[in-house]
């Protein structure tokens, strides 16, 4: 079909909640939806705006069920967001085990006949979501956590060929190093075997993966159980090459391995998009530091920021932080016990404020997971088939929850 190009640029900066709101009441704007190249502008177009939403949840097993919140940055409100009832799914049927791009991989914690998949993956805006079947050969899960990494695709290249990457790691006996890693492929609703990752001889952070050029990288914990002749004396982290199916390990900073027998201190890394990198953000005694890995080969890292908490200004006069992340490389959200701060990491670090961005009851030590941008497309087969059928005022058959509400 032919697209007048001015229309067709207008509506590929609109998220796909706006997108289907139009659908219904214009069929050009239906085939928009369900055309390939626009589909892959918008996708593109989202990516650009950066960040525009998070989700808080309390840091705790992921077998029960546990309080959700989803929340926007100031200014975006009206741009974007997670109806109500996605969030009230979400948290009685499933745990939040990573968010990208607008998808939602969860652990499905229901006991409803319909919900028979271990996974899940949701497309709020889409207000839909999808089953994952397990691998037919993994081990008892009743009692364990899943070790995940999610991430949607925006764009298909080589080294990341489908809509989103899913990748599950098992270690193959118990107090084993190694981890078998299997890839799920949506198309044929199949798990295929990706390697084995070394974990080194530490747990490894796996809410933390970060994907960074066709490696996978996980931060290890920094408990005090080996001799310093060790290797693996000091926290590093390993980078899987999914090409591969190898792993490698990475030096943390020198500086950041102070304090770290310290019961406040905390580790985490994240993506650090404004030089395709990876950032380590550490708290300790109320003091957060900030260093960017600079070479991957070599293992160099640089300090960009380190600021006690009091000097932010938060509104609370002794702020104790329950947690922290990064949006794409640019804005540090720092989570108290009782309220979620804006950080800038651009600019004049003079000029730098604190924003104030809301409220949550989460308890004292949470997970901020960015949500981004939704998309009109992120799901592949059936339930993007079931999105088209909804939007065509179809009732669908399977993937759609039933409590979706017309659009």
């Amino acid at each position: 079909m032919a697209f007048d190009g001015e229309i067709l640029e207008i509506f590929s900066w609109l998220p796909a909640k706006s997108i289907l709101k139009f659908s219904s009441a214009c069929n050009a704007c239906k085939d928009y939806v369900s055309d390939p190249f626009f589909i892959k502008k918008q996708n593109r177009n989202m990516q650009l705006k950066g960040d525009s939403s998070f989700f808080v949840q309390p840091h705790s097993c992921q077998r029960f069920e546990g309080n959700l919140e989803f929340h926007t940055l100031p200014g975006e409100e009206n741009s974007e967001g997670v109806p109500n009832e996605c969030v009230k799914f979400m948290q009685t049927n499933g745990r939040v085990l990573a968010s990208s791009n607008g998808l939602v991989c969860c652990r499905n914690i229901s006991n409803q006949a319909t919900m028979n998949h271990l996974l899940f993956i949701c497309n709020p805006a889409m207000r839909s979501w999808l089953g994952i079947p397990s691998p037919a050969n993994l081990r008892s899960t009743a009692d364990k956590d899943l070790h995940i990494f999610f991430q949607c695709n925006i764009e298909l290249y080589d080294q990341f060929p489908r809509d989103y990457l899913l990748m599950l790691m098992e270690y193959e006996e118990d107090w084993s190093n190694t981890l078998s890693c299997k890839i799920y492929v949506p198309q044929e609703e199949i798990w295929l075997e990706a390697g084995h990752m070394d974990s080194g001889g530490r747990n490894l952070l796996f809410e933390f993966g970060v994907y960074q050029g066709g490696t996978i990288c996980f931060l290890s914990d920094w408990s005090p159980c080996f001799a310093e002749r060790s290797p693996f004396y000091w926290p590093y982290v390993v980078a899987f090459n999914l090409e591969e199916g190898k792993s490698g390990f990475l030096k943390v900073p020198k500086e950041s391995r102070k304090g770290l027998t310290d019961r406040s201190c905390m580790m985490r890394i994240f993506p650090w998009e404004k030089e395709n990198s990876i950032c380590l953000v550490k708290l300790l005694k109320g003091v957060l530091i900030v260093w960017v890995l600079r070479d991957f080969n070599s293992g160099s890292w640089s300090k960009i920021l380190k600021i006690r908490g009091r000097a932010m200004r938060m509104v609370e006069p002794e702020p104790i932080i329950a947690g922290f992340t990064i949006l794409k490389g640019s804005t540090l959200l720092v989570a108290t016990t009782k309220r979620v701060y804006r950080y800038d990491l651009t600019g004049d670090w003079k000029s730098r404020r604190v924003r104030n961005i809301c409220r949550h009851q989460c308890g004292g030590d949470v997970l901020l997971s960015s949500h981004g941008f939704s998309y009109c497309f992120g799901i592949t087969g059936d339930l993007f088939d079931c999105v088209i059928s909804l939007i065509n005022l179809a009732v669908s058959q399977i993937f759609i929850a039933p409590w979706i509400s017309s659009l």
